[in-house]
């Protein structure tokens, strides 16, 4: 049985009461606690600045967002679900410091509220629909009439490389597949104000700092989530990755991003989603973290068009077995072991993405286990169950304790 079909096997047991008592009826917010999941990957450094930020020492803060090559995970940890800072204490650092990156992480808070509200208000968790509902909002719609960012302060193509370093862009539905438009029937209704104001706001704080910062990647990054809410096009969402590329190559929460826009839920299309994925796995550095794009890109795409319970039958294809393993084995011929912390989301993806009962997997599957150690990262575990610490523990030791089995 694979690691897939064992998630389902252990989520089936939770649903039918025969896991821990109670444990079916707890909320995500609740099971995903610090004490479960350590948000910080057991990085010293992370769990540090998160410390400095609770005391307010703004100026150290940014000192270690300026210089630590990990700067780029601390936003998505301390404004995520797991630790979900409060926005006020973002308020405050901009109080204090106005400084281009306290802006940046207020605009990240307040479009988290946005998606979170939106989620609470219809009482859709993410998992509810085949996993594919992010914490980072609905699916594609047209919620914000022309999609156009605010017209003051806006940057365009003045720092932009050449069109031809990206993979062209196909447009929506270019494969054929209307999933998207249903999904969007369900999810999304015309009262969404509320939501469409917050996310404005935090492009108005974002478009603030790049007229201030023009040589800064963090706006543009953020510009990508809100950018998906708010319908941008897939040409203006292109544009605003390549402000984040010109500014900060490959940076790896950008390539995220921009790649979770182009999938088919989000009204783009496999073929573009998987020709910037290949892209990244041709051009990116051996080590980086924007690495994770090509077993993203194969978990979303079966996720979408196979939904839950056949993601294994997708993923155990053997082209796609093919192209998931060389993509791990030269990550783990470029990485040290133990993984470095800013490594871990490509291995803990390619490690769900690849079958554990596979005679040409097997192998990498060990040695990718035991380089993570017990630093699960949220996604994609939390696709299958929100006690990813367990979940995770337990399909580590069932992959170690039967690796001899080939």
């Amino acid at each position: 049985m694979g690691i897939i079909d064992r998630l389902l096997g252990r989520e089936a047991a939770n649903r039918n009461g025969d896991d821990q008592p109670g444990a079916a009826t707890r909320s995500p917010v609740e099971l995903l606690r610090p004490d479960r999941l350590d948000p910080f990957l057991g990085d010293r450094e992370l769990r540090a600045a998160f410390r400095v930020l609770v005391d307010g020492d703004w100026r150290r803060l940014e000192r270690f967002l300026e210089v630590s090559p990990k700067g780029w995970m601390f936003g998505p940890i301390v404004t995520g679900e797991i630790v979900g800072m409060e926005t006020v204490v973002f308020e405050r650092w901009v109080e204090h410091q106005h400084s281009p990156r306290s802006r940046v992480f207020l605009a990240n808070a307040l479009i988290r509220d946005a998606f979170l509200q939106y989620r609470t208000e219809r009482g859709v968790n993410h998992r509810d629909h085949g996993g594919t509902f992010p914490l980072s909002g609905p699916p594609a719609a047209d919620v914000a009439g022309n999609g156009s960012g605010p017209a003051n302060g806006r940057v365009t193509g003045n720092h932009h490389p050449a069109n031809t370093f990206l993979p062209d862009v196909e447009g929506p539905g270019g494969d054929g597949d209307d999933s998207v438009a249903s999904m969007v029937d369900e999810w999304l209704s015309d009262d969404d104000e509320g939501f469409i104001t917050k996310l404005s706001a935090a492009e108005e704080l974002l478009y603030e700092v790049i007229s201030e910062r023009p040589a800064m990647a963090e706006p543009w990054v953020a510009l990508l989530i809100s950018g998906r809410g708010l319908q941008v096009d897939l040409d203006e969402l292109r544009e605003r990755f390549e402000n984040v590329h010109s500014r900060d190559p490959f940076r790896p929460d950008g390539c995220r991003q921009y790649l979770q826009g182009l999938t088919k839920k989000w009204g783009g299309s496999n073929v573009a989603s998987f020709d910037l994925a290949r892209w990244l796995e041709q051009e990116a550095p051996t080590t980086s973290a924007a690495r994770e794009a090509l077993p993203m890109a194969h978990i979303e795409r079966g996720l979408l068009q196979y939904g839950i319970p056949q993601l294994s039958a997708y993923l155990s294809q053997p082209e796609v077995v093919a192209e998931l393993s060389n993509g791990l084995l030269r990550y783990l011929q470029a990485i040290p072991s133990p993984a470095p912390t800013q490594t871990l989301p490509v291995l803990n993806a390619y490690v769900l993405a690849l079958s554990a009962d596979n005679r040409m997997t097997v192998g990498l599957l060990t040695d990718a286990l035991t380089r993570i150690e017990n630093r699960p990262t949220e996604w994609p575990w939390s696709i299958f169950s929100d006690d990813v610490a367990a979940v995770f523990a337990e399909i580590q030791a069932d992959q170690l304790r039967n690796a001899s089995r080939f």
